[in-house]
């Protein structure tokens, strides 16, 4: 697998891997944080946005499209997300899973061997090292 900063080209593949999960547009970030592809042939497999707020960081997105699932990209992006953060000079990583999609938190937490360190009515809230 290939790790690639996105360009420009790139971001109607990543509005429509969002859309079909159902955010909205409001709702995405990818142009704001640092984001980072695996591309086939030309076509965006999956990826990964970070974002920095309140001098903090947080996985803002990680999606998978759905013709490329498995546990392998998936883990490939975990990895990847953590080692940028500590490129970007942070020790720990801040991400969420919504309530609504009880399946995305199990696999972070399987991933990161994690378990919720919060939760809300809308998320579930981990924290790594990285």
């Amino acid at each position: 697998m290939n790790l690639s900063e996105c360009g420009f080209n790139d971001y109607p593949q990543l509005i429509a891997i969002l859309l079909h999960e159902g955010l909205s547009l409001c709702q995405m970030y990818i142009y704001e944080g640092d984001t980072w592809i695996v591309k086939e042939k030309a076509k965006v497999k999956g990826f990964f946005t970070l974002r920095v707020l309140n001098k903090r960081i947080f996985l803002q997105h990680l999606a998978v499209a759905s013709d490329s699932r498995d546990a392998s990209l998936a883990y490939f992006l975990i990895r990847h997300a953590r080692k940028r953060a500590k490129e970007l000079g942070f020790t720990e990583l801040i991400y969420h899973a919504p309530k609504s999609k009880p399946k995305i938190a199990q696999i972070l937490a399987y991933y990161t061997r994690k378990r919720p360190y919060a939760e809300n009515d809308k998320a579930y809230w981990f924290v790594t090292k990285v």
